[in-house]
């Protein structure tokens, strides 16, 4: 849980499976507008799908995406309230699969970071957040929104 922080790294992830099917994830961007969901109708590759089952986070999957974010390419401000948040304690959590060091996630006026691949991060999506990405370099994350999570 964050507790008053908008950040957490939890634990390593080993993300070899997820890199093995990352032509996959190309030909599915390139029919969904460079984002890949399980709502409503789209299957993430299997396995992702089990590096996610197997992170024992607790709670109910509400959410899984895979993220591409292209070169030079940032994520304006922004705070996520969405109907179908309201009603569930959901937490939101990121496998980085290809970052950058420079590649940059902010809280407004509170805090920076650099999601390094190959961890599990929690992060905070309530509060105004955006992305900075200045590089040559694409930014793909595995992002899974968790209702009534229960990993410390």
């Amino acid at each position: 849980m964050l507790a008053g922080r908008c950040y957490q790294r939890h634990q390593a992830v080993d993300i070899t499976p997820a890199l093995a099917c990352l032509s996959e994830l190309e030909y599915i961007y390139s029919q969904q507008n460079h984002n890949l969901t399980t709502v409503p109708n789209v299957n993430v590759p299997k396995p992702i799908q089990e590096l996610v089952d197997g992170l024992g986070l607790g709670g109910e999957t509400v959410r899984l995406f895979v993220r591409k974010l292209r070169a030079r390419e940032s994520i304006h401000k922004h705070v996520d309230e969405h109907d179908w948040m309201k009603g569930f304690n959901i937490r939101r959590f990121h496998i980085p699969l290809i970052s950058h060091p420079d590649i940059k996630m902010y809280w407004t006026d509170i805090d920076e970071l650099y999601l390094e691949p190959g961890y599990l991060w929690e992060v905070k999506y309530d509060i105004e957040h955006y992305v900075v990405n200045y590089t040559p370099q694409q930014r793909i994350h595995i992002q899974i929104d968790q209702s009534n999570a229960t990993i410390n």
